[in-house]
């Protein structure tokens, strides 16, 4: 799993979570966080696009959706 070659899947953080003591958000932040950057890595905007999504999420929350 460290080495990306088995990816973790998203329904085992919180048996890890439990595992290692951490808590399941911080998991699931690295989890996101990883998924994300797979998708962007070798995009030139890969920055800007995630500054946009940013502000796409917080306007979605305003909204309540």
């Amino acid at each position: 799993m460290e080495s990306n070659d088995k990816p973790v899947s998203r329904k085992h953080l919180a048996k890890l979570a439990k595992l290692y003591k951490v808590k399941e958000q911080d998991l699931l932040t690295l989890w996101l966080a990883d998924k994300l950057y797979d998708v962007v890595k070798d995009e030139e905007f890969a920055l800007k696009a995630m500054e946009v999504a940013e502000s796409k999420i917080k306007t979605k929350k305003k909204k309540g959706n």
